[in-house]
């Protein structure tokens, strides 16, 4: 856990190392000292361990950060060289590096690294061992779907078609967009897989989903083309179990007794229209996900990772303002849907700790009010180095477009929308002008521009909130700075919104997020701060009057 504020200023943090190693746990520590932990045993930590340097950094939005890691030269208590000869490898050792607030429990060290030994290196006896303890938080070793969640004979679908296609896994669900004339369009959203057509009943039978939806008593509608013209059914759902066990929702199909409809009972191609978030259901609740947030969670559950659930229980209201829909019909890990379809649409990033992953939320409209700190530079507090900004103007951008509102059946984004500065041009329905584009455009005189298309996106409200962030995230450079403060700074956690008052570049209780966290090896800590301008506050889209152009969607 975080060292809490008190502690840190009424005590001394200590280093703690522990490497688990030919059958044995190995210790080492800033300062000797004998811990107790909440079982009661004894934790003997001898010493020998040099001041450290390890910096932990908030990436950019969209990423993941780069992989913790310690360096260390190590004098170990035995003839590392002779537990090798002896069959022990070293390169199979695992460790744990912890700060430890003196006078508190055992229990609650702050772990920074527990990770494998990567590259050691070691002499006789007498030489120190050097190795790299390091983590990898973001490698995901599962799969989804399952490998088995797929139309097979194990499954108990011998004689159906289309044997050894996976079962879809559609979330949110949505059969139908709006224009930006403000009228509706209808969707095909997710592919449903034929397993029987049954000629006799008229019947056809579809697997729409390898999982339970939420309720039943919605309907959905299945569609195909039949010789480049589209048609249509209502089918009714059913829950049920293959024979594996495993759950899958049916969709049942009863067609007309004719030509076309014969035809569409054998068509290979599919595709489902829900009703709006009935598919896909929350693991707790058992209510339909259709928010950013709540599907992060759901896949999290699913992957190898560890998480901060705790964390995440706070973040997700939030990122659920972002609606989300589509599918997932191959296998893939959690993670890596998650960083490719996800992350990029958020105002987002990840970070590791002791208690896994966890987010930061960016917070881009933050005030005073939400500072956790105010830091004054002065005794104790030092600027190191200038005030440098995080991109060149080049790099900015001030015009961005979001495609959205995919349809699976014809392969085409339905819906585009546009933030820019506003100009002499008429602006189309399906445009916005913002106060951060116009200021961006002005500040740099630049016309950068960035598409992006999105699978997921179907609202255009979510497609809006998008936009609004990436005008001030990808639209403006911003101020970095980094101060070297005492240790009882160290309960600051990446993300946390603090103010910072420096006469000598004249800032007075300026807004921050903590960017960065560094532990250096006098002891002390380097903290970087981002500046949040006031631009961030307010100012989104201007609206969209009634005397617009069309843009013919």
């Amino acid at each position: 856990m975080i060292p809490n504020r008190a502690d840190l200023l009424a005590n001394d943090l200590i280093w703690l190392l522990s490497i688990e190693y030919a059958g044995r746990l190995w210790r080492w520590s800033s300062e000797p000292i004998t811990l107790t932990d909440a079982s009661g045993d004894v934790q003997q930590f001898d010493g020998g361990l040099e001041g450290l340097d390890i910096e932990q950094v908030l990436p950019s939005f969209g990423e993941s950060p780069d992989m913790l890691s310690a360096s260390l030269d190590l004098m170990w208590p035995s003839d590392v060289a002779l537990l090798v000869s002896q069959g022990h490898d070293l390169s199979a050792a695992t460790g744990e590096l912890a700060l430890f607030v003196r006078g508190t429990s055992f229990d609650d060290r702050y772990v920074l690294i527990d990770g494998n030994i990567s590259q050691p290196q070691y002499g006789d006896a007498n030489e120190p061992v050097s190795l790299t303890l390091e983590e990898h938080p973001f490698d995901d070793g599962a799969l989804i779907p399952a490998a088995t969640a797929i139309i097979s004979e194990d499954a108990g679908n011998d004689g159906w078609d289309n044997d050894g296609d996976q079962y879809p896994l559609p979330f949110g669900g949505v059969g139908e967009y709006t224009t930006a004339l403000g009228g509706t369009k209808n969707l095909r959203q997710s592919p449903a897989i034929l397993a029987d057509a049954t000629a006799a009943t008229e019947v056809v039978l579809l697997i729409v989903a390898g999982h339970h939806v939420p309720t039943t008593t919605n309907t959905v509608t299945i569609s195909t083309t039949v010789d480049d013209v589209w048609h249509s059914g209502t089918a009714t759902l059913t829950r049920t179990i293959d024979g594996l066990g495993q759950q899958i929702t049916q969709a049942t199909l009863t067609t007309a007794h004719d030509a076309v409809h014969a035809d569409f009972r054998h068509q290979s191609k599919y595709w489902v229209r829900w009703t709006h978030g009935s598919s896909l259901p929350d693991d707790v609740s058992g209510t339909a996900i259709t928010g950013a947030g709540s599907l992060i969670t759901w896949m999290l559950r699913r992957s190898s990772l560890r998480f901060d659930h705790e964390s995440w229980g706070s973040a997700t209201t939030a990122l659920n303002e972002y609606q989300v829909h589509g599918y997932i019909n191959e296998q893939v890990t959690p993670w890596q849907w998650v960083e490719e379809n996800l992350l990029p649409l958020l105002p987002v990033t990840i970070h590791a700790s002791s208690a896994g992953l966890y987010p930061v939320i960016w917070r881009h409209d933050a005030t005073t009010a939400d500072a956790v700190e105010r830091i004054t530079a002065g005794a104790g507090i030092l600027r190191v180095g200038a005030v440098e900004y995080d991109k060149l103007p080049t790099d900015t951008t001030q015009h961005m477009q979001l495609d959205w509102a995919y349809d699976d059946g014809d392969g085409e984004h339905r819906r585009t929308t546009i933030i820019r500065p506003a100009d002499n041009s008429a602006r189309l329905k399906n445009e916005m002008h913002s106060v951060h584009t116009q200021t961006s455009a002005s500040r740099y005189a630049n016309t950068n521009s960035l598409t992006v298309s999105s699978d997921v996106v179907y609202d255009a409200a979510t497609a809006t909130r998008v936009m609004s962030w990436w005008a001030l995230a990808k639209g403006f450079t911003h101020r970095l700075i980094k101060y070297e403060m005492p240790q009882h700074f160290a309960w600051l956690r990446i993300g946390d919104v603090v103010t910072i008052t420096d006469a000598g570049i004249h800032l007075t209780d300026e807004v921050a997020l903590v960017r960065s966290v560094s532990r250096t090896d006098r002891g002390r800590l380097l903290v970087g701060l981002q500046l949040v301008e006031d631009v961030a506050r307010g100012g989104y889209s201007t609206g969209v009057p009634t005397d617009l152009t069309d843009d013919g969607t």
